[in-house]
């Protein structure tokens, strides 16, 4: 537990051998929002992750939950 550091490390070498930026943007800020950095897991979806993929709305909405904004969190919500 809270080895946040090393998690994104252990990412980093996955996506250079596979790359795929959205993934790779959506993992990190899955690991943001276990580290309980909200914002940065918001910049992270919103720096490329493809928003038409299924999980974007859901996994997003949950940063903006976390973070206190209920508004962006249901906006993306009906999105689905």
């Amino acid at each position: 537990m809270g080895r946040f550091d090393a998690a994104r490390a252990e990412l980093a070498k996955t996506y250079a051998l596979e790359p795929s930026r959205s993934a790779e943007l959506m993992s990190q800020a899955r690991v943001s929002y276990f580290a309980r950095d909200y914002a940065r897991g918001i910049r992270e979806t919103r720096a490329g992750v493809d928003s038409s993929l299924r999980f974007f709305s859901t996994w997003t909405a949950q940063l903006y939950l976390a973070a206190g904004d209920y508004a962006a969190a249901e906006a993306l919500l009906k999105r689905c």
